[in-house]
């Protein structure tokens, strides 16, 4: 779902500032080697989400050529695992929002 949603950010962004690069930093292995055709995704409720993620990649690509997916492994990505364990500490019922 954090992929959807940063794509569809991307996407949106696009129109207003005409990117010419974009790159997608990943501490998810697995996203990114389904992302870049490595792995198939065999799970059905991850590929909904999957060619939901495709779509819009396809799209942002027909914009923006360069385009680079890639794994960070957790432990060069310490703000990220910061704000992820928070998040996951969060009651269902709040919005947190980091400007």
């Amino acid at each position: 779902m954090g992929l959807v949603l940063s794509l569809v950010v991307i996407k949106v962004l696009f129109h207003q500032m005409k990117f010419k690069k974009f790159s997608l930093n990943s501490d998810s292995e697995l996203v990114v080697r389904q992302m870049t055709g490595v792995y198939k995704v065999k799970k059905s409720h991850i590929a909904i989400l999957y060619n939901i993620a495709e779509n819009l990649y396809a799209k942002i690509k027909v914009d923006i050529k360069d385009i680079q997916i890639s794994h960070i492994r957790r432990s060069l990505n310490n703000q990220a695992d910061k704000l992820a364990n928070y998040a996951k500490n969060l009651n269902d019922n709040t919005l947190t929002v980091f400007y």
